[in-house]
Parts: structure tokens; sequence; C-alpha cells
């Protein structure tokens, strides 16, 4: 783990200190309308204020590294607010936990430079997006992966994926205004996984609204058959009028890491919710298996 960074402080007019601390924070996204606050929707920002409100006993603004989507799920989100407060930097892992719901929780805190923004600040976000192929949908995986029922050929889908590595214009797979800057670079999209277990992985600087779940949508496509190559590429490259798509359901995608100069939050990430995932799918694929031996 790389060295937590020195505390900054700053003075306030009340002889107290500002201190700014940076939280990882894991969240099963299914009940809440996305990270960002919303009038009169449950989200994952406003319930770590609330719970800041409660343990501070005053109103504290977070920033997030990464505004998921509703229904969307996050193992390494990065949020950071100042406090003023005699709380040291581990009480908020302990206390904010005691306030939060079950699908929110805080796993690691650390001080970092009153300057600190986790969004503009990341070099590097990662994401996840788990496609489950059997034939009937697993109850289980709900909503934690996308039911996706047909055969996919995986070296189809790995040579499309990288035409889209690097710096290029994603606007055909967003749909923000036409002012809105859509170039961003990519360095790294991986497919893997079992037969029935399909995982997209990837690495970039910024992503754009929807951009991850049409890249997946499109790439599905080509495992499918459904298009070809050539017109994954023209699709991909604004050659025609074609949106790229279909937009995978937000369940299935999982914020994983976010890269900072000096630390990154894999760091501080426990793998223990990646080998209950794999034992569960491991159980499905069974289970299935005898079901599908003994209806035949």
């Amino acid at each position: 783990m790389a060295e937590q960074s020195q505390m900054h402080t700053a003075t306030t007019g009340d002889d107290k200190k500002d201190t700014r601390v940076a939280l990882l924070v894991e969240y099963s996204g299914t009940k809440y309308a996305g990270f960002q606050l919303q009038k009169n929707c449950k989200t994952i920002q406003g319930e770590l204020e609330s719970a800041l409100l409660r343990l501070t006993g005053s109103f504290v603004r977070i920033h997030g590294a990464s505004r998921t989507d509703s229904g969307a799920h996050a193992s390494g989100q990065v949020v950071s607010f100042t406090h003023a407060t005699d709380l040291s930097t581990p009480t908020f892992v302990s206390g904010l936990n005691y306030y939060l719901a079950e699908d929110i929780k805080i796993r690691a805190a650390r001080d970092v430079e009153l300057s600190f923004n986790p969004r503009y600040d990341a070099l590097a976000r990662t994401y996840e997006y788990n496609v489950l192929t059997t034939k009937t949908p697993s109850p289980l995986l709900h909503y934690r992966a996308f039911h996706y029922p047909f055969n996919v050929g995986m070296s189809s889908m790995q040579s499309a994926a990288k035409l889209l590595i690097g710096t290029r214009d994603f606007r055909p797979f967003t749909n923000v205004p036409d002012d809105i800057a859509t170039i961003r670079r990519i360095d790294a999209l991986d497919i893997d996984g079992s037969d029935h277990m399909l995982r997209f992985t990837v690495k970039g600087n910024a992503f754009l609204p929807r951009q991850i779940r049409r890249m997946v949508g499109l790439l599905l496509q080509v495992g499918k058959g459904s298009i070809s190559l050539k017109l994954f590429n023209s699709i991909a490259s604004a050659e025609n009028c074609l949106q790229a798509g279909p937009t995978t359901p937000a369940h299935g995608l999982y914020l994983t890491n976010v890269c900072y100069p000096e630390w990154e939050s894999s760091e501080l990430t426990n793998p223990f919710h990646v080998a209950i995932s794999k034992q569960m799918m491991s159980n499905v694929e069974r289970n299935q298996e005898k079901c599908e031996a003994t209806l035949c």
C-alpha cells in the first residue's frame, strides 16, 4: 500500500483546523438514483452527506470521483470532504458505517491535500461490466449482471475492442449536447470470463454518460454476429449516422478503481467481494447444469 500523504490543514477563524479526507466507498446502487444529488431522489451522495451530518453535527459537502448511474455499483468509488472537527481520520470509517445503510459502506479513509479533488485529480478510472449468458436468468444475479441469453464469440469481441483503444471521439457512444467535448482516452479494454459470465474491464481517463454501457452493447452485437467488425468500426468512428448501442442496463456496471498521481483506490480494496461473486457464479452454473441435465 502506498504511503498515506501527510495531513494538510489550515486554521479557520475559530482556531480549528480544516482537514481534507478521502474515503474509499463501496455500494450496491440498486436502490439509488445514481451517485449525484437529485431532488426528491435517494442517492449515494445524499446518504453519505446525511451520515456525515449525523456524525459531525454540521453539514459537510462531499465530492466524488465518478457520478455513477442509477442502479450502478462501486467497489472503488473515492469521495472527499473538508472538516474542522476533532475526529481522527480512522474514526470516519467506523463512525459513518454506523449511520449508513447496509448497501453503502466506507472501506478506508486517508488524509489528502486541501486542494484534492477526487474527480479532477484522477488520472484514470476502471470499470467492470458483467454479462450473464445462461439460457435462463439467475435470481441471485438479477441486480448484479446483465442477462444476455445468447452465444457470443469471444475472439470477435476482443478484435472489436482493440479498435476502441486510444484517444478518439466517442460521440457515437453518448447523447450529450453538441457543445460538450467528447474526446476521451481508453487505455485498456479487456474481455474475459467463463462461457456463462463475461467481464468487460475498461480503463480510461474519463467517460461520457452511458459510454461504457453502449460500448458493451455494441460489442455484444459483434459477438452475437448481428453486425460485422467492419460495421462496428464504421459506427464507432462516426462514419455513418447510426448510434452505437444498444445501451445495456446499469446494474451490470461497477466502478472498481480510481488512479491518482500518488495512490489508487484499489490499493485499499479488499478482494473479498470478488471471491464471493466468483463463488456465487460457480454455484449458479453448477445448479443450472444439474437442472438442464435432469430436464433433458
